[in-house]
């Protein structure tokens, strides 16, 4: 208590340690503990203390287990294929590439690359954007198209259908280039 320690609890066997002796002289004791401070808390969402079964040793094994549910994962670049085939996606790489910088030739390299990762993402994010609900969103328009024609089977029904059925292929098709290469597949012709 006087160094503000907290005993997060645990689970397993009451007891830490035990003599091994003969039943009648037998001792059973929590001599073993994990100790925690505030410190610990705030850097860990939980705590788990697992006291283990003893095998060879007269102690029990500990197993602490701390989580945190706040990690700030680093969001690595990834280029998608897909992107090759959008009309303007050579535009945003010249672009990102022609920018001035200074250095030796290694760090303008790194420099122009990082650049190009920075603005192809955003081009991707504000132009491409999320493909799987890009799709979801487009077969919701197909059946309520489809509906519409049931009750007007119009030209202009017939029209918007083909339309939005056009925009829907082209959608499955970015969705299977992601898996493809997410998937690592090698597609032979």
């Amino acid at each position: 208590m006087d160094c503000d320690l907290i005993d997060p609890g645990y689970s397993g066997s009451t007891f830490t340690w035990c003599n091994g002796w003969a039943p009648e002289k037998r001792v059973w004791q929590r001599l073993d503990r994990v100790l925690i401070n505030h410190n610990w808390m705030n850097l860990f969402d939980s705590t788990n203390v697992d006291h283990l079964i003893r095998t060879v040793s007269d102690h029990f094994p500990i197993l602490t287990m701390a989580n945190s549910f706040q990690r700030n994962h680093v969001k690595y670049f990834k280029f998608l294929d897909l992107w090759t085939e959008e009309d303007d996606f050579k535009d945003v790489v010249n672009q990102a590439w022609s920018m001035d910088v200074q250095g030796s030739p290694m760090w303008r390299f790194h420099l122009k690359l990082k650049n190009t990762c920075r603005k192809l993402s955003e081009w991707s994010r504000n132009t491409v954007g999320n493909i799987f609900y890009h799709v979801s969103n487009l077969e919701r328009q197909v059946c309520e198209v489809e509906k519409l024609i049931l009750n007007d089977n119009s030209e202009n029904n017939r029209s918007l259908l083909n339309q939005t059925n056009a925009l829907l292929i082209r959608a499955y098709k970015k969705e299977e280039a992601y898996w493809k290469q997410k998937s690592g597949i090698q597609w032979f012709v």
